[in-house]
């Protein structure tokens, strides 16, 4: 039930699950580390009670994850390498883009999806960042002129597994003239069919809101993890799409990193979390005990019901288990200075340097 997996307001697909792909072992652990709308944020917050965030810290946070799971596929969701207003100053904006992506090129990213807050860059410009960075752009749905801005998809390799990476954004944000966003579902169609048999698993980012994902996550049945980047939800536990499909999402401006632990098995037969069967089991229990003493309890009646039609109520048999964490990013766990520090000061340097000679 969705909202006893959630406290507050990310897409991987499994190709194998709607044809043949890659032969990959029978079981394959792999973790998806996600963000999504930094906003061009490179420190923490300043906030009294949670100063979260920083690049630098969401390096050591992911030296932790990468010293636990040996294959991590870490991906950025857009609107992340500047903040809103690059068109108003694109030439300013583009440097502090350089100096992020410079961050996130030393912090080991796969890839990144562009969104509207970059192409106020400008499409010249936003290339420009693209070609000197380390890791690949996608841009599944957007074309300048009918022809591709970046990749409609990407092939990385996770020891065995190959992955397949998309990502969509909402043709209802301001992108510049002569840049055209297609239909998401038209685009998503259309790139499954080119990497179909290419790829073990697909991984696409959206940024559509997460109403929309659900309902793209509903439509697409092979999808298995969507990597949402809405900024007005944070999921603390994944949607749950009929076991089939995992839909998450982190909060802005860098605050949380997410991380989802996947023990795949093949051929696929759906996702659990033992946690949340454990979760619903108790509560299931619970509501089922009211009913018994009180036959006519509505409330407890229509929850029981509910939960058996929505809920994972137990481990699925060769299914695949997931376990999902949004990482706080702490000075206390996190705040060990490494390279990307030394980076983020030699940016505030610049900043402050050009503004005295304004």
């Amino acid at each position: 039930m969705r909202n006893a997996l959630f406290t507050f307001a990310v897409l991987f697909l499994i190709s194998g699950c709607a044809g043949k792909g890659p032969a990959v072992d029978k079981s394959a652990p792999v973790t998806v580390a996600f963000q999504s709308q930094r906003w061009g944020t490179l420190e923490p917050c300043g906030c009294q009670s949670k100063p979260y965030g920083g690049v630098d810290r969401e390096l050591n946070a992911l030296k932790v994850i990468r010293g636990e799971r040996e294959h991590v596929i870490y991906v950025d969701a857009g609107n992340s390498l500047v903040g809103d207003g690059a068109a108003k100053n694109p030439d300013a904006y583009e440097k502090k883009a350089r100096a992020l992506a410079e961050m996130l090129g030393v912090n080991g990213l796969d890839a990144l999806l562009p969104g509207p807050y970059e192409y106020a860059l400008g499409t010249a410009r936003l290339k420009a960042v693209a070609k000197d960075s380390k890791f690949p752009f996608v841009a599944t749905n957007v074309t300048e002129g009918k022809k591709e801005v970046f990749p409609a998809s990407l092939i990385v390799n996770k020891g065995a597994l190959k992955v397949a990476i998309l990502g969509i954004v909402s043709p209802k944000g301001k992108f510049p003239k002569g840049v055209e966003v297609e239909n998401p579902k038209a685009a998503v169609t259309r790139a499954l069919a080119a990497v179909k048999g290419k790829a073990d698993l697909v991984v696409l980012m959206s940024q559509l809101s997460i109403g929309e994902n659900e309902a793209l996550a509903v439509h697409f049945p092979e999808v298995a993890v969507l990597v949402s980047g809405d900024p007005g939800f944070s999921g603390e536990e994944p949607l749950w799409i009929k076991g089939k499909t995992l839909v998450v999402d982190t909060h802005v401006q860098g605050y949380l990193l997410g991380r989802l632990d996947l023990d795949l098995n093949f051929p696929f037969q759906g996702f659990y979390s033992r946690t949340i069967v454990e979760k619903n089991q108790k509560q299931l229990a619970a509501w089922e005990g009211q009913l018994k003493k009180n036959p006519e309890n509505k409330i407890a009646a229509e929850m029981v019901k509910r939960m058996k039609a929505d809920d994972p109520l137990e481990a699925i048999a060769g299914g695949s288990e997931y376990r999902h964490e949004l990482i706080a990013l702490d000075g206390t766990h996190y705040g060990e200075k490494n390279n990307v520090s030394e980076l983020i000061k030699k940016e505030k340097e610049r900043i402050a340097r050009e503004a005295r000679n304004e």
